[in-house]
């Protein structure tokens, strides 16, 4: 069952990066959708990371930018390489959490 519900989460996740813009503003599906690429983890950083970092962007700091922030940080460094600058600019949102 399980294994069932990660091919699906695999299928389905570009589609989800696509409509990123759509389903993010929508708090009553964002977290179903947030499940699903997490499900995916650090592989749908290849697709999904542009969308994340502009939702990471525009939620400054929130719970659903923490938890974006969050998930895109495991990604592997060659997927964020390209990325670096735009990292840098969203990152000041998010500093790192003490304790």
């Amino acid at each position: 069952m399980e294994e069932t519900k990660r091919a699906y989460a695999v299928a389905v996740g570009p589609l989800l990066a696509a409509t990123i813009d759509r389903w993010s503003k929508d708090p009553y599906v964002r977290d179903l959708v947030l499940d699903t690429l997490e499900k995916i983890g650090p592989a749908s950083g290849n697709y999904a990371l542009p969308g994340l970092l502009e939702v990471a962007e525009r939620e400054r700091g929130s719970m659903l930018g923490k938890r974006v922030w969050k998930f895109i940080q495991s990604f592997d460094q060659g997927v964020l390489a390209p990325y670096q600058l735009v990292l840098g600019e969203v990152q000041h949102y998010y500093p790192p959490e003490e304790g």
